[in-house]
Order: C-alpha cells, then sequence, then structure tokens
C-alpha cells in the first residue's frame, strides 16, 4: 500500500492550546495524518506566544487552561483589527450550554464539544483549513479599503 502525500501548497501550520492531551491529541494525529504542521502550547501564554512567532493557519484552544480561560484567550486575540485566524474552541459536553455561546461572543470561529461526532469535528476543521488557505490568496494592498482590496484581487 502506497503512503498517503500532500501537496506541500495544501500544508497548513495548526496551532494546539491546551494541556488535556485527549481530544487535543487525537485532533493532532488526524491533522498530522493529512499532512499539516502541527504546534503545541501547554497554557495561553505559551500559545500567545506561538501565534507571534509561528502564525499558525488555525488555532485550536481548550476552554479551560492551566493560567486562565481559553474564551478569554480567544477574545484578547480576536480584539486586533488585524486578527483573522480562525480559532476553534473546544470544550467539555457538561459546559458546553454555558461555554459555546460564550466562545463565540468571544470571536471563535466555531465550538466543539469533547464528545462531538468526530466526524463532524474533522469536517469542522477541514472547512477551516480550506478557509484560511482561500484567505491567503486574497491579499491586501496598502491604501486600500478592506471592499476595495477585494475588488482589486477579483479584477
Amino acid at each position: 500500500m502506497t503512503p498517503l502525500t500532500y501537496p506541500t501548497e495544501n500544508r497548513r501550520n495548526i496551532l494546539l492550546i491546551g494541556d488535556s492531551y485527549g481530544i487535543l491529541k487525537r485532533i493532532a494525529f488526524a491533522l498530522q495524518r493529512q499532512g499539516h504542521s502541527v504546534i503545541w502550547g501547554s497554557s495561553g501564554e505559551v500559545g500567545l506566544r506561538a501565534v507571534e512567532s509561528d502564525a499558525p493557519d488555525l488555532i485550536i484552544c481548550e476552554t479551560r487552561l492551566s493560567d486562565g480561560s481559553g474564551i478569554d484567550l480567544c477574545r484578547t486575540m480576536k480584539a486586533s483589527f488585524f486578527f483573522s485566524t480562525p480559532i476553534v474552541l473546544v470544550g467539555k459536553v457538561c459546559d458546553e450550554k454555558q461555554d459555546a455561546p460564550r466562545a463565540l461572543n468571544a470571536g471563535a470561529d466555531d465550538y466543539i464539544g469533547t464528545f462531538t461526532d468526530w466526524q463532524l469535528v474533522m469536517a469542522k476543521l477541514e472547512w477551516m483549513i480550506q478557509r484560511a488557505a482561500l484567505d491567503d490568496k486574497f491579499v491586501r494592498r496598502p491604501g486600500f479599503t478592506p471592499v476595495a482590496s477585494v475588488i482589486g484581487c477579483l479584477n
């Protein structure tokens, strides 16, 4: 059987933030099998440093971190006007009713419960990765408004 190979232009850097290695470890393994590079941040502080140094294409963060709240970390990152990296927050099913709305209000692009259907989790993450790849194709030009820069790319 021939091993799967992925074109380098489809490879993305994915940052995982958290210290609970249950679902994050499973996600990391699946993403690596798809050819993506996985970066780990064991805490919010380490994760923020990785955002600055590694410029990930997607961030997957637990809602509960050893040094604070993943929801607050998401809010901090999304507060920057130029921050467009998709963020997916992962939380426990028992906390989903309160955490999911808070995560989305903080700017998260999606929320995944720990025991969500695995095929749904991977489909959501693949969609986020594809969206990040599409965003890379739209280059902003200095002096253009966001609408004008998109129109400029389409011409």
